[in-house]
């Protein structure tokens, strides 16, 4: 599958190896990597692994050994594929695999992307905050931001930043920027002039304190990185939970769905008169009533018009690495929400007892709030970033 979908595999026949249940999955990996008798100091780019079971603990035990042992790229299937392969399910590990790999899978026209960016180099960043589920004590809250790499908004890093406990305010974000900041001169040679930052997982009750802290931090990260370097930076909010369907008139709906069509904008008549808001219709719903998401441009350095920041929005929908239609959420918090995901296989030890911030959580048509710092001073809460292996650090290996 890989070679017909454009993916040349050097080695057809790779090394195969039977690992028992029962045992450390650690020990497993490690005589996995050492069986395949690569030349001293060089690690294998991919492990395949056939996993007999959905079992979410497997899975941890299995990222968190790639990720902080090994610096390996692990691809994981279940073992009832096997037997009777789908294309389609192949096609899609193939599309993961590229990703991981460093192989992009699609982007935008060169020409159309220069033109919505004002012909400006500019770094994408997402950030998300997911908090312990309700009634899990002890446990942190873990932020999430991703930057892209190169002009096209393909290619992203992330960074992963433990927080106190139910902690919506992301402490530490100026020396995530900064890394951004290095990575995307790294990855284009290029400085970026203009910084477009979607943030999520915040209330509408939270959007001036959120927008005063995080902006100041990215405008001192800039600043730390060179003396009067200040690029032009917009910062909008993402929410994707709320209450808001729309419904189209006459025919210009989707027929067979009676939902708006991708593309779809509604600026005008419901949003805040106060804000510079918009619901985006960005995908096609299979089933169901689709759910627009709702943005809020909180601060409009780059002085983008509503036309420009709606179709550079929309556009970014079509660039998710994994899928090939458009998605219902903007790529750089998609991929800030799986970073997040996989914040548990880090530290395996915190479980699965992990949600988004939502309406439960954020405040959000009355919510109970998240604190804004935590109560006590528990060794284990401290305001970290949490590392991965250098192997894997500038890759996208949470796909």
């Amino acid at each position: 599958m890989c070679n017909q979908t454009g993916y040349p595999i050097e080695n057809p026949r790779p090394v195969i190896m039977y690992g028992n249940q029962n045992a450390d999955i650690n020990s497993e990996m490690k005589s996995a990597c050492k069986n395949m008798r690569l030349p001293a100091g060089e690690a294998p780019q991919l492990l395949l692994v056939v996993l007999p079971s959905t079992n979410a603990h497997v899975y941890q035990m299995v990222k968190n050994c790639a990720y902080t042992t090994l610096g390996v790229h692990t691809q994981c299937m279940q073992a009832k594929h096997m037997q009777r392969p789908n294309p389609q399910y192949c096609a899609n590990l193939c599309l993961k695999i590229n990703v991981k790999l460093g192989g992009s899978n699609q982007s935008l026209p060169a020409a159309s992307m220069q033109q919505m960016l004002h012909r400006k180099p500019t770094l994408f960043l997402g950030c998300d905050v997911t908090h312990p589920a309700p009634g899990e004590q002890g446990k942190p809250s873990i932020a999430s931001v991703v930057g892209s790499t190169d002009f096209m908004g393909v290619r992203y890093a992330a960074t992963l930043i433990q927080l106190p406990s139910r902690q919506e305010l992301v402490e530490k974000l100026q020396e995530a920027i900064v890394r951004h900041l290095k990575l995307f001169f790294k990855g284009t040679r290029t400085k970026p002039q203009c910084i477009v930052f979607y943030r999520d997982g915040v209330s509408e009750t939270q959007f001036a304190q959120v927008r005063d802290r995080e902006l100041l931090e990215i405008q001192r990260a800039c600043a730390s990185v060179e003396a009067g370097y200040a690029p032009e930076i917009t910062f909008l909010a993402v929410l994707k939970r709320h209450n808001t369907r729309f419904f189209p008139l006459g025919r210009d709906g989707d027929r067979r769905t009676g939902n708006c069509v991708p593309g779809t904008v509604i600026d005008r008549a419901i949003t805040m008169p106060s804000m510079f808001d918009f619901y985006l219709f960005s995908h096609s719903a299979i089933q169901g009533t689709s759910r627009p998401t709702h943005y809020y441009v909180l601060h409009n350095g780059a002085q983008f018009t509503a036309d420009e920041i709606q179709q550079l929005t929309y556009h970014l929908c079509y660039t998710y690495a994994i899928c090939t239609r458009s998605v219902s959420l903007v790529p750089p918090v998609y991929y800030a929400h799986r970073v997040a995901d996989r914040a548990r296989c880090h530290l395996v030890d915190m479980g699965s007892g992990f949600e988004e911030a939502s309406s439960a959580t954020s405040g959000y048509y009355g919510g109970t709030g998240t604190t804004s710092r935590a109560p006590a001073a528990d060794p284990r809460m401290a305001t970290k970033v949490i590392k991965i292996h250098s192997l894997l650090d500038e890759s996208m290996y949470f796909m």
